[in-house]
C-alpha cells in the first residue's frame, strides 16, 4: 500500500505522486493564424478523459479520474476555445487511443499553448492533489518516533520503489521529493502508530524496515481500523488523492 501511494504521487506530479506532464512543442511551430477556428472543441470532453485514463491506467489515480475526469474535459475545452485549436488538431486529439498519439497531436500546437494546457490540466489545477499535511500526535509515544524515524530515513537513503523504476532522468528529482516529504511522513505515523497504540511486534517492524515495501509489509500486521488510519496518514503525508482502500 505504501508502495501504491509513493508510486501514485510521483506519477501525480511528476516528483513524487502525479499525472504525467506533457511534453512541451518544438519552439519552431509558428504562432496560429489570427482566423477564427471552425473546430467544434467540445467534441474533445470524452478524449481529454480518455488520454489521462490511458497514462494512469493500472493506478489507484484512475480511480481519482471518475472524480476528476470532467475538470480535466473541462480545462481541455476552455484552452482549445480561447487558444482556437486548428480542427487538424481538434480531430487528432479525438481519434488518438495512445498517450503517444495524444502527445503527438499537441505537438502540433505552438509552446505557448501547451503550456497553458498543461497548466490548466495539471492535477494542482484542477484540485486532484490535496496539499501535503501532518498532525503531530498530542503524546507521541517514544518507541514509535525511533522505529519510525529509522525507518523513513533508511527508505529516503535507500530509494523509493518508485524512484528505482523510473527513467535514470527522472530518479535524482523523485528521490529529492520523498527526501522533502519525509518529514510529515514521520510525524504523521508517528501519530497513528502513538494514537493507535501500534502492538509492539509492529512497532519493532517498522524499526527494521529499510525500504517502501517493508513499510507496506509491516502495515500489513495491524488491525483493519489502525491500517486504515496509516494509509491515511501516508496520502495525507504525500499529497495523495485518498482514493486507495
Amino acid at each position: 500500500m505504501v508502495v501504491v501511494m509513493i508510486a501514485s504521487a510521483v506519477i501525480i506530479v511528476g516528483g513524487i505522486l502525479g499525472v504525467r506532464a506533457l511534453r512541451p512543442a518544438p519552439s519552431s511551430h509558428p504562432a496560429p493564424s489570427s482566423a477564427p477556428a471552425t473546430a467544434n472543441c467540445s467534441q474533445l470532453r470524452d478524449a481529454a478523459v480518455r488520454m489521462y485514463a490511458l497514462d494512469q491506467k493500472g493506478t489507484s489515480i484512475a480511480l481519482a479520474l471518475e472524480m476528476f475526469g470532467p475538470r480535466i474535459a473541462d480545462a481541455t475545452i476552455k484552452r482549445c476555445t480561447e487558444d482556437k485549436w486548428p480542427p487538424e488538431v481538434v480531430a487528432c486529439y479525438g481519434a488518438a487511443r495512445t498517450v503517444n498519439a495524444f502527445e503527438g497531436c499537441v505537438d502540433k500546437l505552438p509552446r505557448e499553448q501547451v503550456e497553458r494546457l498543461v497548466a490548466d490540466t495539471s492535477p494542482k489545477a484542477i484540485g486532484m492533489i490535496p496539499e501535503p499535511q501532518a498532525t503531530a500526535s498530542a503524546h507521541p509515544d517514544p518507541a514509535c518516533a525511533a522505529a519510525v524515524a529509522a525507518a523513513i530515513d533508511a527508505m529516503v537513503a535507500s530509494g523509493s520503489t518508485a524512484a528505482k523504476q523510473a527513467p535514470a532522468e527522472e530518479r535524482a528529482g523523485i528521490s529529492a521529493e520523498l527526501a522533502k516529504a519525509a518529514p510529515l511522513m514521520k510525524t504523521a505515523i508517528i501519530r497513528v502508530c502513538s494514537d493507535d497504540k501500534w502492538p509492539p511486534q509492529v512497532i519493532a517492524c517498522f524499526g527494521k524496515a529499510r525500504a517502501d515495501v517493508d513499510l507496506s509489509t509491516c502495515a500489513a500486521q495491524l488491525p483493519d481500523d489502525a491500517r486504515a488510519h496509516f494509509n491515511k496518514a501516508i496520502a495525507e503525508a504525500v499529497g495523495a488523492p485518498d482514493v486507495v482502500p
